[in-house]
């Protein structure tokens, strides 16, 4: 057993008032003389007994209540000493200072509640007690202990945060501080609105002789409406060329929202807004058109008009506009004079054209799109590289020539992972069934026409397309004639005959100049429109982009991170999935020079989004069975003391009982036992 105050121990020495007032009577005697008192004398003997039966039993009583209230200030505690509150005490105290806090609760905004619990538990603690102070932030202020001064001085800079850490991080750090320092007196604290999405509380799990306390917020009830995702139509934008962005917005609460404003800003000028109906606890799915004024990487972002929780109202990301799309033609010996003419006078489309032997493969980083025709002489080396462009986001057209062999198609197919052929025929076929609402085909048809005229065909190579292709066109035999499969950020697209009059009407019909157009307009960059914090996929670039030596590091408004870089072939993984992190566009430097027109849209964790919190019944089962110490906070200041006391109040509250028992005893023993 150990006391919380053994400094209260010393009353015990008030256990010698008693015993001094029994040991020594005061009460004064009056002698009265008899003639004989032999009668009395069995009397006397009996009646003293009695009085000294009384007498030790009051004395009893009256050391037991004294013993007791002593006890009860000195505050037992049972149990390891580890676990005990003793001596140089160490408070490690958790703030969450994440998005959801800034919300209102009965008694103001629950981040303030949460310091006004924290800062009563230091005045309420003992001056040479101990202190960490925690937020998601991951301050390296969290790294030691600190005095209560400085704790408190601490405490008044803790700000909201757009981070969010996971609670095995949180937890990791303040064993690691209460285990590098020894401190064997340990208690944690928690104090959060505990959110369903975020807590994690089941998955820790605390060493033998650490308390842990929890100190829970509640909120009011409100409704917030957030941006949810958003993507890009096209893959590619072009200057001039309307362009269409997909959102997703959500309303949380249970409240409709009507003529709620969306608006996009590009390089800080709006360039559309948006007005939508949002139903209770629903989800919409919109679209905002703009035209791009120039080229290059644009920053952009969506606003949602919510002052409720203004966290995630806002959705960063990069548009990549380009002002020309530089086409490599490999072609055979002898090149078809209908892809010159498709991009001859093309002003987008910059093409050049190289035969398939010789290639360069060094040289194929600086084109986005490829078409690959024929098949003869294809070496393993050329599908190897190729195969890496297209993973880092190249587009690849590839069609027989007019003179390839069974085993030509085949080899290429082989090497591109895109399935296999079994025949060549020949005969009259026409394609009855397209896959419209296939990428390919969205610019081109949101339906099938009922009268429009699909190719006819003359000879294709009978095909079986790879498990992860579509099938975008089909004759009226079911064989597949075009099919396409995403690899990377990429996209290879092939066709089952050559384009020549002698195999299909391909080569004059009026989808020939769409297909080919989107088909190598499908890729892009392996650098995404935009990212959400916190995820566990690592951000992809395109080794081409990055300098092969220096430190990368990413920058905001004067905010540096430095991510773990690996390389892999044509590509370079960025793990910026730390809670450093806060939602807004980064630069990326290297060696400290600004890589041009590289830059990461970041954006807010969608946890802190769905404001759902774990109910009163999943925190007392929780409770229960983790042995912990909940405490719903209403009154910071009153928190704080209950903070400090919790170990040991149950043990006070009994010693007061017994007082009151003691003196109730004493109390019957005076009137009974006369």
């Amino acid at each position: 057993m150990n006391f919380a105050n053994p400094t209260a121990l010393w009353g015990l020495f008030a256990l010698a008032i008693p015993v001094a007032v029994h040991l020594f009577s005061f009460r004064f005697t009056r002698r009265i003389l008899f003639s004989n008192v032999s009668l009395l004398r069995e009397i006397k003997e009996e009646s003293r007994s009695k009085r000294v039966l009384r007498e030790r039993l009051l004395l009893l009583s009256r050391l037991l209540a004294i013993s007791t209230l002593v006890l009860a200030f000195a505050q037992p505690q049972w149990g390891n000493k580890s676990t005990a509150l003793v001596g140089n005490r160490h408070h490690a105290i958790f703030i969450d200072n994440s998005p959801s806090m800034t919300l209102l609760g009965s008694e103001g905004m629950l981040l303030e509640q949460a310091r006004e619990a924290a800062r009563a538990i230091a005045v309420a603690a003992k001056p040479d007690e101990k202190f960490q102070l925690l937020t998601h932030d991951l301050d390296p202020l969290s790294q030691r202990w600190l005095s209560r001064e400085a704790f408190l001085q601490a405490l008044e800079e803790v700000q909201p945060s757009g981070r969010s850490q996971f609670a095995a991080t949180l937890m990791q750090r303040q064993l690691d501080l209460i285990q590098s320092t020894g401190a064997t007196a340990a208690k944690i604290y928690w104090l959060s609105d505990f959110q369903e999405t975020n807590a994690s509380l089941k998955t820790l799990e605390l060493p033998r002789g650490i308390a842990f306390q929890l100190l829970r917020l509640e909120p009011s009830e409100v409704a917030n409406l957030y941006v949810d995702s958003v993507w890009l139509e096209q893959p590619v934008l072009r200057i001039g060329e309307r362009s269409r962005i997909m959102f997703r917005v959500a309303n949380g609460g249970a409240a409709d929202a009507s003529r709620v404003r969306i608006q996009l800003f590009v390089e800080g000028i709006q360039k559309g807004l948006a007005t939508v109906d949002l139903p209770a606890n629903g989800i919409l799915t919109d679209t905002i058109d703009f035209t791009p004024e120039r080229s290059g990487n644009l920053k952009a972002m969506l606003q949602l008009d919510d002052r409720v929780f203004p966290y995630d109202d806002t959705w960063y990301l990069q548009l990549p506009v380009k002002d020309s799309l530089p086409l490599l033609y490999i072609r055979p010996a002898q090149a078809s004079p209908y892809i010159k003419a498709l991009f001859k006078n093309d002003e987008f489309v910059y093409m050049n054209e190289l035969p398939r032997l010789g290639l360069d493969y060094n040289q194929l980083n600086k084109y986005s799109a490829f078409v690959l025709e024929g098949g003869d002489a294809a070496s393993s080396g050329m599908f190897e590289a190729l195969l890496k462009e297209v993973e880092a986001g190249a587009s690849l057209i590839y069609l027989p020539g007019p003179g390839d062999e069974l085993t030509d198609v085949q080899a290429v197919l082989a090497g591109f992972q895109m399935g296999t052929v079994m025949s060549l025929e020949k005969g009259s076929w026409q394609v009855r069934r397209m896959e419209v609402q296939d990428r390919l085909f969205q610019e081109t048809f949101s339906r099938l026409p009922e009268q429009l005229a699909l190719p006819d065909v003359k000879q294709y190579f009978r095909y079986r397309p790879a498990d992860k292709a579509r099938n975008l066109m089909q004759l009226n035999n079911d064989d597949v004639w075009l099919a396409r499969l995403e690899y990377g950020a990429g996209n290879i697209t092939v066709l089952m005959s050559a384009l020549s009059p002698d195999w299909s009407d391909f080569v004059r019909h009026g989808l020939l100049v769409p297909v080919f157009y989107r088909a190598l307009q499908l890729g892009g960059d392996l650098l995404r429109s935009s990212y959400r914090l916190n995820q566990a996929d690592a951000i992809t670039l395109r080794a081409g982009n990055i300098p092969a030596s220096g430190l990368i590091s990413m920058e905001k408004n004067g905010e540096k991170y430095i991510p773990e870089v690996r390389r892999l072939g044509g590509r370079v993984l960025l793990n910026a999935t730390s809670g450093q992190l806060s939602p807004g566009h980064y630069e990326l430097f290297s060696a400290n020079q600004p890589i041009t027109g590289m830059f990461l849209a970041l954006n807010a964790n969608a946890e802190e989004s769905r404001l759902h919190y774990m109910n009163t019944d999943a925190l007392d089962e929780l409770f229960s069975l983790k042995g912990w110490e909940p405490i719903l906070i209403k009154q910071a200041d009153l928190a704080g003391k209950l903070t400090v006391q919790a170990g040991n109040a149950s043990h006070w509250k009994w010693l007061l009982l017994a007082v009151l028992v003691f003196l109730l005893l004493e109390m019957l023993i005076l009137k009974f036992l006369r």
